[in-house]
């Protein structure tokens, strides 16, 4: 990201944007001691502030040298890629030195404020700060936007594979449970049914005992007298005389 950007002509800031850094002017007015007057551009860091000064040395005159220099310089933060700034060197330099050479060195006083420069540097920093300026950095973006919007739909079907595992364990507990029904219900259909049939047998045995108790007082026990001499009596009997005299 550009921070700030100047223009220098004789050793003074003509146009600057931001304004008002004083920070940055002490940085530029302490680097101009050390450029040297002739046509040049280089990078430096200043690992301290985490930055990075861009500068580039260059005529007043394109085609004819007149060795009368005028410095562009801007100041990124330290994470700016590389690619940033050599498309900083070869396009957003270019169009300041264009714009410096066509309307403001030769059409002012030397070392006086420029506004119409410093619009010029906002609309160019504006420019080149713009995302969607570094291709990669917009491609990098949409990459990111996709790789969260992935990310989401994961955590949604491991979401969705987590209720689904909760739903097959709750089905699989309630076969076990169907299961374990089934054979308790089986085991008590067999218990009732047995119980059933001891009933009846129960009930068979008891009327067999009543049946039996009832012979035995009815005809005497053990011999049956009672019973033997009734049959005997009625065998004895002679039968009814029907004949005629």
């Amino acid at each position: 990201m550009i921070l700030y950007t100047c223009v220098v002509v004789d050793r003074q800031i003509v146009a600057e944007y931001p304004t008002g850094k004083k920070d940055m002017v002490q940085l530029i007015n302490n680097l101009l001691e050390y450029i040297p007057n002739r046509e040049h551009k280089r990078s430096l860091n200043y690992e301290s502030k985490n930055l990075r000064v861009h500068y580039e040395c260059t005529d007043e005159e394109e085609r004819e040298p007149s060795h009368r220099y005028f410095n562009i310089i801007c100041v990124t933060d330290e994470s700016t890629p590389y690619r940033v700034v050599f498309g900083l060197k070869s396009g957003f330099f270019k169009d300041i030195i264009k714009e410096v050479r066509a309307k403001h060195v030769k059409g002012t006083v030397r070392g006086q404020k420029n506004s119409l420069l410093r619009s010029f540097l906002q609309q160019k920093m504006n420019e080149w700060n713009d995302p969607n300026k570094d291709k990669l950095t917009q491609y990098g973006n949409e990459i990111q936007k996709s790789k969260t919007k992935m990310v989401e739909n994961i955590d949604k079907i491991l979401n969705n594979q987590e209720k689904m595992d909760s739903l097959v364990d709750r089905t699989s507990l309630l076969v076990d449970n169907s299961d374990h029904f089934a054979t308790k219900a089986r085991t008590l259909r067999n218990t009732m049914i047995w119980n059933n049939i001891k009933v009846l047998i129960i009930l068979a045995f008891v009327i067999a005992l009543v049946i039996f108790i009832g012979v035995w007082i009815g005809c005497g026990f053990p011999s049956f007298d009672r019973c033997s001499s009734s049959s005997s009596s009625s065998s004895n009997t002679p039968p009814a005389d029907n004949g005629t005299i």
